[in-house]
């Protein structure tokens, strides 16, 4: 059977999330919500519970965010909303304490 713990960090957003991610460092978790925003976490701070975003992207457009993913590797955060747009960002990770995920060149939108 599966055994879980006590929540280990509470994110709470404005907008009901449709979408999030975990970012492989185990760190981030990344969520995408009805008012077409993207949300940055550090889960791993202490006093996680009611956690901020340490970073937030809105595309172009309030279109509801629908999915998220995260490459394997980290480097590339995909997004797509109502709309069909789909986004792509270079995820980049500043030092190794309380990190923060940046768009380096993006985003840049696909048909």
């Amino acid at each position: 059977p599966l055994k879980t713990s006590a929540s280990a960090a509470t994110a709470t957003a404005r907008h009901g999330i449709n979408s999030i991610a975990l970012h492989p460092d185990r760190r981030h978790l990344v969520s995408g919500d009805q008012s077409g925003k993207i949300s940055v976490w550090d889960i791993t701070k202490p006093g996680g519970h009611n956690a901020r975003p340490v970073t937030q992207v809105l595309p172009q457009g309030t279109d509801a965010i629908q999915s998220i993913a995260i490459s394997k590797d980290g480097t590339k955060l995909v997004a797509v909303n109502n709309s069909g747009a789909c986004y792509v960002w270079n995820i980049v990770l500043a030092g190794s304490s309380a990190a923060s995920a940046a768009a380096a060149s993006g985003p840049s939108e696909s048909d």
